[in-house]
């Protein structure tokens, strides 16, 4: 069975497209079509975030025809963009050293995703919960989005966040990332 999250990324997004973020989907089946769709859309100011769904353990992201990226090919791909943040919807690969890698080494804001082996309909879920707070934010100051969309995700699905091993690691002031999704 051909599972996607697009129709999923739609009914997430529907109708929110008025507010400031907007969302585009690409389908990255290789290696060369990901880093082709991450530079073609790191050309758009308009986009600021981007939501990666992938196969992958702990290092690497798996492409559809098997293609590996590891990390450090995924960092040196977000490296000269000005995106703000990345979410990796791919199994293990946003543990926090990962994370911290990309915000180390990119001019990226924030980037979360999961330390779990997680179940594709449940991270899916979670997921487009993720995107909607984004997308859906009143908001004027896009750097208040990101902590408004993991408030959302500890507020109504603590329990998925913490099973899956969801982290959102922002840059501070003093470039040194802290969590969101830890307990306050």
């Amino acid at each position: 069975m051909d599972l996607s999250v697009h129709p999923l990324v739609k009914i997430a997004c529907g109708g929110l497209n008025s507010g400031p973020l907007e969302f585009d989907y690409e389908l990255a089946n290789s290696r060369v079509s990901l880093q082709d769709a991450v530079l073609r859309l790191s050309k758009n100011p308009q986009i600021a975030h981007v939501y990666l769904a992938f196969h992958g353990a702990r290092n690497s992201l798996e492409c559809f025809n098997g293609d590996k990226v590891k990390i450090d090919n995924l960092v040196a791909l977000f490296a000269p963009t000005s995106f703000e943040g990345v979410h990796l919807g791919v199994c293990q690969v946003g543990n926090k050293k990962n994370l911290q890698k990309m915000l180390d080494r990119t001019k990226l804001r924030w980037a979360s995703g999961y330390s779990a082996q997680i179940d594709w309909v449940g991270s899916a879920a979670l997921d487009m919960q993720f995107i909607y707070e984004l997308v859906g934010s009143t908001r004027r100051k896009r750097e208040m989005i990101i902590g408004d969309a993991a408030d959302a995700l500890k507020r109504h699905a603590a329990g998925a966040c913490k099973d899956l091993g969801l982290s959102v690691l922002v840059r501070g002031s003093e470039e040194v990332a802290a969590n969101l999704m830890d307990a306050q």
